[in-house]
């Protein structure tokens, strides 16, 4: 169960849903690894509550953007975040 769904169930209406690590894992089928270094390069904005981290769904979207890559002929391993 996502979060959007999570908070559905318990009847709330959530503009800005939030993720833990392992529901961001399963939505953007990358590997803890690969969180953990986008967290440490500042790649991906985050909360720690407890030493529990929490992605807000406006935080992914922010990150997607900055790393649009709108020319196909681009060479991708010349982006700064490849």
């Amino acid at each position: 169960m996502n979060s959007k769904e999570k908070y559905h169930k318990w009847g709330c209406e959530v503009d800005d849903p939030v993720y833990t690590t392992q529901e961001l894992i399963e939505l953007l089928k990358v590997s803890r690894r690969t969180l953990q270094n986008w967290r440490d390069r500042g790649v991906i904005e985050f909360s720690q509550i407890n030493g529990k981290i929490y992605y807000r769904m406006s935080a992914i979207n922010k990150m997607l953007d900055q790393n649009l890559i709108t020319n196909s002929f681009t060479d991708a391993s010349k982006h700064p975040n490849y």
